[in-house]
């Protein structure tokens, strides 16, 4: 029998903290909600098919928006996923429902789930692996190659906090800033991700909408009219 989901009228539908894509979200999380368990465990590309949303920009920063609200509790697995907490709904109704044989489940019965044999054994060996892998990805993404051994320290601390997808997003973004450009201008590796990389994280990022040679241009015709000023004729 088909599953199906009740969702809390005051605390999501009529709430007004929440715009249209955090509301989506949300109402998909709770979709996925395990009692059992307490969490929610859906991809990506399942909250994105189940909100109606398919830029994953957008969905990163509605799930970010609903953690910094309150709505949610985010736990990263590297390697395995993420568990979601849902914080401020009312899940009673769902509980009620479950508990009915009649009825069947209102949420998705997590059979065959990848953290039903999730054991901490082998957690470090694993994490490191991933992390490493994940590193060497990025790395060859980079465009100046220099400080791999200072930027490979950082990473694999910034991804325990962030995922491989984000500062992905973060490379790329530079990438395309500095396009063009002489080496000796673009960010060491170790540079980058010692802090800069924060300003191309999807929270702060500003797209830029001058092309690189309408920014020359611009830099080109300032020091021209700051030389004018400093220079004088007889």
């Amino acid at each position: 029998m088909p599953g199906f989901t009740f969702i809390d009228n005051d605390g999501v539908l009529d709430n007004e903290d929440l715009n249209i894509q955090e509301q989506s979200v949300l109402i998909a999380l709770i979709s996925y909600y395990n009692k059992e368990k307490g969490y929610a465990y859906p991809s990506y590309k399942q909250l994105k098919k189940r909100s109606k949303i398919s830029d994953d920009r957008t969905l990163i920063k509605a799930i970010a928006n609903l953690c910094s609200k309150d709505f949610i509790k985010k736990e990263t697995l590297k390697g395995i996923g993420n568990k979601y907490y849902i914080l401020t709904v009312k899940l009673q109704e769902q509980e009620k429902c479950s508990n009915s044989n009649s009825t069947g489940t209102p949420t998705v019965k997590l059979q065959g789930h990848p953290l039903e044999n999730y054991s901490t054994t082998n957690t470090n060996t694993n994490t490191n692996t991933n992390i490493n892998i994940d590193f060497e990805e990025l790395w060859k993404l980079y465009p100046n190659k220099k400080g791999k051994a200072k930027a490979r320290q950082i990473v694999t601390k910034l991804l325990k906090k962030y995922t491989k997808e984000e500062l992905q997003r973060c490379i790329e973004r530079y990438s395309k800033e500095v396009q063009g450009k002489d080496k000796q201008y673009i960010l060491h590796g170790s540079t980058f991700f010692n802090g800069r990389y924060e300003d191309y994280l999807d929270n702060n990022y500003t797209e830029q909408n001058e092309s690189f040679e309408e920014q020359k241009t611009k830099e080109a015709y300032a020091q021209l009219e700051y030389l004018k000023g400093e220079i004088t004729f007889d």
